[in-house]
């Protein structure tokens, strides 16, 4: 969120609740709401805080949340399980080893998977 709409955000709350602003703590709910918030999300749940509580509002009561982003990164072909079983004999070696282990120990300690 930009520091206006934060600014907005803060003004509304302000026509509404007596919030005795000084200008460190208006500085500091517009950082917060501009560093953290969705703008829009956030306009909602003050609005929505406004028409339900009588009480001054605290930051979280009014906060949503920016989401969070998800950096897919996608795995080189070259690099995947498939690809490396059937190019490369060191993997597929090591991938054996590690299933004949795999059925030592389940034998060993007794498991039956077959089921």
């Amino acid at each position: 969120m930009h520091k206006k709409e934060a600014l907005h955000i803060l003004r509304l709350i302000n026509d509404v609740y007596t919030m005795n602003l000084t200008k460190e703590k208006a500085s500091t709910w517009i950082d917060i709401l501009s560093e953290k918030g969705d703008y829009e999300p956030t306009l909602r749940k003050t609005k929505n805080y406004i028409a339900n509580n009588g009480y001054k509002p605290k930051v979280a009561d009014i906060l949503a949340y920016k989401p969070k982003e998800f950096n897919y990164t996608k795995v080189p072909e070259k690099e995947t399980k498939e690809y490396l079983m059937k190019n490369d004999p060191d993997y597929q070696l090591g991938m054996n080893q590690a299933r004949e282990r795999w059925a030592r120990m389940r034998e060993e300690l007794g498991f039956d998977t077959d089921r």
